[in-house]
């Protein structure tokens, strides 16, 4: 048999990927860590945090400062507003952003508790 004709058929198929959301922790200081004697000179922390494969970028934040800085690892001072012997502590929410290259963000919190000496 000797074919006659040949047929042939194109289609064209459009998929959306819709990626996964990325993943942050923050893996130090740990949720309700308090750091006691905090003095004019502040307390200095190293902010570690860990993200899932996707995140390209990763931002930190203060409740009280505002932007702290970017890296998975980062070490800030913060400060107690008017350090007084035996003052009241303050609370700060630590705020970790991941960012991946579609776009997405996550973010991962933890509280510390700031203590000025009591002497």
């Amino acid at each position: 048999m000797t074919p006659t004709s040949r047929q042939t058929s194109n289609d064209r198929i459009t998929l959306i990927v819709d990626p996964q959301p990325p993943i942050v922790s923050i893996t130090a200081p740990t949720d309700g860590q308090t750091f006691t004697n905090v003095t004019n000179a502040g307390q200095q922390l190293t902010l570690k945090g860990t993200g899932s494969p996707g995140v390209t970028s990763y931002s930190w934040s203060d409740s009280m400062t505002g932007e702290l800085g970017t890296g998975k690892s980062l070490t800030v001072t913060l400060y107690l507003p008017r350090v007084s012997n035996c003052g009241t502590p303050i609370s700060r929410v630590i705020t970790l952003t991941g960012s991946d290259n579609s776009g997405q963000h996550a973010t991962s919190q933890v509280t510390i508790t700031l203590a000025p000496p009591c002497n």
